[in-house]
């Protein structure tokens, strides 16, 4: 068994920064992300994340990338001492020196549409197209978009990744027609 992590100091509520190189994800027995394996001053570290909720932070992020993440020590389980420090997840900081975007992405979505979404309160507010993504646009935006069920689309806008798949999209423009940001 490889010795303990040189910076490893047990558990502790103190977040501390690390910055490392990305060298493996961990996945658990589903097949989802559930932390990664940074080195860290020349040895590994174990950064641990809810599959669920902060997965998409590591989108689009490979294998021997510089991260900057925000974590803190997790207490040795009682099955046994860690091989390596293991940290609970806080934030990602920096991808290659850069800020990330939050699993985010900008891009052009296309589809069609296979039905609408509805607000609270009862107002369409978007669309769910054929290929699982939603566009969101809110009620204003629903109605300048002017869209029906079995339309085309084709959107733009900053997206995020959706836990059962497919994105949520902000809509910035449908079909060409511009959509009023949210103030």
């Amino acid at each position: 068994m490889p010795a303990a992590h040189p910076r490893y100091a047990g558990k502790s509520d103190e977040q501390e920064v690390l910055i490392g190189l990305y060298l493996q994800p961990i996945l658990n027995p589903k097949g989802d992300l559930e932390g990664l394996l940074i080195e860290v001053g020349g040895a590994p570290a174990q950064i641990v994340i809810d599959p669920n909720e902060e997965a998409e932070f590591f989108d689009g992020i490979s294998v021997g990338q510089s991260l900057k993440v925000k974590a803190a020590p997790v207490a040795p389980s009682p099955k046994g001492e860690p091989v390596h420090p293991v940290f609970r997840f806080h934030a990602l900081q920096a991808v290659d020196g850069k800020k990330p975007n939050g699993g985010k992405k900008t891009g052009v979505f296309k589809g069609k549409v296979l039905r609408l979404n509805f607000a609270k309160h009862g107002l369409p507010n978007g669309v769910i197209l054929d290929t699982g993504d939603f566009i969101h646009l809110r009620p204003r935006g629903f109605i300048d978009a002017g869209l029906n069920i079995g339309d085309s689309v084709k959107a733009s806008g900053r997206a995020k990744k959706m836990a059962k798949g497919g994105f949520v999209v902000e809509a910035a423009e449908v079909n060409g027609v511009a959509i009023e940001a949210h103030k």
